[in-house]
């Protein structure tokens, strides 16, 4: 299973390489905005917090480190007929509280945690019915994973950590391509101005995949387990292949003068072959930027999720690390950056 991920790595750097050499060729064309066939953005947002203690007072509080970021790169090539739509999101966030060592007879120090993990591509080929026609046959493509490691912490030292504790009980829960979604789809695209665009697919295909098979025994990230009478997980399968229908709505537009910009985009999908009458939401994500000065943007992004077949955390504050087992619900994650755009 690890050629998977070597060749998830050449495909990646071929989606985000092909789109810059055919911009370059434009600018050495010296073709202006109006004539080119290539529509290419980059967006760069951090966020970072960072305090430090000496010898604190009492109640003062204590040392924290903190850092994340964005990334979302867009490529649209349009010319006659066809339209290619590429997207790569990434979002990544870690922090750590406190300094020393995490507990007496240990030389392990307080780790950093992870806050927010996930990349996604898309890309999406469409060519329209007739030369005027909104209406295009389209087939798409989909990747969602993670780029860290994650191991979760002891009940006497809980998180979610970059590494392994020294001498603590802590537990492998992903990795890149542990778990990973993949979706290969076919189907029309009806895009009734430049603000909205929707995509129907009624035959696509859908793989979740757990190339890691201790991450796999844990029967957390939809793929199929067989469990023993007591309950226990004694197999486990690295990939559950899937067959069902998919529906991707997206809209984008600007306001307030241009200074504000808001953008959304909605995916789901539901298996032909398992509980049909269940919707899966793959992602729903929205980004909302105010225009600073030139480049710059102040960025508030909210995301959702949901799938039948995947456990997540349950939020209860009343519990040890805001925590209350795993279960089946909508997943949210919020996050606010600084963020300096780029045209070309």
């Amino acid at each position: 299973m690890k050629w998977i991920g070597k060749l998830f790595l050449c495909v990646s750097f071929c989606f985000l390489l092909i789109p810059s050499i055919f911009a370059q060729k434009k600018e050495e064309g010296k073709k202006t905005k109006k004539d080119s066939i290539w529509d290419i953005g980059l967006g760069i947002g951090v966020d970072g917090a960072q305090l430090l203690q000496l010898n604190p007072r009492v109640g003062s509080g204590q040392n924290r480190v903190g850092f994340g970021g964005a990334i979302n790169f867009s490529a649209k090539y349009k010319k006659k007929r066809a339209v290619w739509d590429n997207t790569f999101v990434s979002q990544f966030g870690v922090q750590r509280l406190g300094a020393g060592v995490i507990g007496q007879g240990t030389l392990t120090k307080v780790p950093f945690q992870k806050s927010i993990d996930e990349i996604r591509m898309d890309s999406r080929l469409g060519i329209k019915a007739t030369g005027k026609s909104k209406l295009s046959y389209a087939s798409g493509v989909n990747f969602i994973s993670q780029i860290a490691p994650t191991y979760k912490g002891p009940a006497s030292f809980p998180g979610n950590f970059l590494k392994k504790l020294a001498g603590k009980d802590t537990r492998l829960q992903s990795l890149f391509f542990s778990p990973a979604q993949i979706s290969v789809s076919a189907g029309m695209d009806f895009r009734p101005n430049d603000k909205w665009a929707i995509y129907y697919s009624p035959l696509a295909g859908r793989f979740i995949i757990v190339n890691n098979d201790e991450i796999a025994f844990l029967g957390v990230h939809g793929n199929p387990v067989e469990k023993s009478s007591t309950g226990t997980i004694v197999s486990a399968e690295n990939i559950d292949k899937q067959l069902g229908t998919l529906l991707r709505l997206s809209y984008k537009t600007k306001f307030w003068e241009n200074k504000f910009t808001y953008a959304s985009a909605i995916q789901l999908y539901s298996n032909y072959l398992k509980d049909f009458k269940y919707v899966d939401l793959q992602y729903w994500t929205n980004d909302l930027s105010m225009k600073i000065i030139k480049g710059f943007q102040l960025s508030l992004t909210v995301n959702a999720y949901y799938d039948r077949d995947v456990l997540v955390q349950i939020t209860d504050y009343s519990q040890p690390n805001g925590v209350r087992g795993l279960g089946r619900a909508v997943s949210i994650n919020q996050q606010m950056l600084m963020k300096y755009a780029l045209t070309f």
